[in-house]
């Protein structure tokens, strides 16, 4: 009997061990979606001239801060998030330039956080608060119609968020999609439960800076477009792995969403010196209203 306790008791902690370590190599795991574009001129000169470096500077686009208070991503530096692109930059033979008058790419990177609904149960306290007894004294058709308007603008208001969402992180096509089936699928729900929850986000946009200084031309040539839930991460955490996770599609498509798991490890950034240059306010304003469009 003894003998048997002591090995039930053994075989106890051996599986607490084995979900405690299950669970922590959970935790260090992030999902993260990255979506790419790049256009098929460019994508073929990159192919010819592979062993080419493309030289590029890089400016700081929008820093979008989200509907909650989060140090982790408000208190980041910009070039704290340039830092952590260059070494994947690099490994796609993106190379830094020595000023702007050198470079082939001006890269605007915007970094944040998704704006989603403050309370995700405020669908169900609207309606819990004008929850009324038609049977009652003190009943108000009226009191009714006003829960029913609040409950259609919360609504509306959400899968309008949604649609920005979808648009800033580059779900836009495969949502749509998944919308033209007949029937509502397992994938459009996913789609659309990642986009109502907080995200953390990253996106590179480059633009052809010969184009821009020679003729003034606002010339797309790639994005790309990384995410990660923010619950249960942190922003200073998750930039390496968003990085090495998109790195592969710095300056090609990816065909769609492309979801890639990552485990945190040992990420040391090398490079170079890179230069930030600063935009003038109408150059600044014509590529953000640019990059709004994509």
């Amino acid at each position: 009997m003894r003998l048997t306790l002591y090995s039930f008791t053994l075989w106890l902690i051996a599986l607490c061990l084995s979900c405690f370590a299950a669970n922590l190599d959970a935790r260090n795991k992030q999902r993260i979606v990255v979506q790419a574009n790049a256009t098929a001129e460019y994508e073929q000169r990159r192919a010819e001239l592979a062993d080419i470096p493309e030289t590029y500077v890089i400016s700081q686009g929008k820093y979008f801060a989200g509907g909650a208070r989060d140090g982790s991503v408000s208190e980041q530096s910009f070039g704290n998030v340039v830092e952590n692109l260059a070494k994947d930059l690099a490994e796609r033979n993106y190379c830094p330039a020595d000023g702007m008058e050198s470079a082939d790419l001006l890269i605007v990177v915007h970094w944040g956080t998704t704006i989603v609904q403050d309370d995700p149960e405020q669908d169900d306290l609207i309606r819990e608060s004008y929850s009324l007894n038609p049977e009652a004294d003190d009943y108000d058709d009226s009191e009714v119609r006003f829960a029913q308007m609040m409950d259609d603008t919360n609504r509306m208001s959400r899968a309008a968020q949604i649609r920005r969402n979808a648009r800033l992180l580059g779900y836009s096509e495969a949502l749509a999609d998944e919308e033209s089936k007949l029937v509502p699928t397992e994938k459009e729900r996913t789609l659309k439960a990642q986009l109502d929850r907080d995200r953390y986000f990253v996106v590179l946009m480059a633009w052809d800076n010969r184009a821009l200084l020679e003729s003034k031309e606002r010339k797309l040539l790639w994005s790309t477009r990384m995410s990660v839930q923010s619950v249960g991460t942190n922003f200073r955490e998750s930039l390496p792995l968003l990085s090495i996770a998109a790195g592969e599609f710095f300056g090609r498509e990816s065909d769609g969403l492309s979801t890639r798991v990552v485990k945190r490890g040992d990420y040391k950034v090398r490079m170079g010196e890179l230069e930030v240059v600063e935009m003038t306010e109408e150059d600044r304003r014509l590529l953000e209203s640019e990059s709004e469009e994509e």
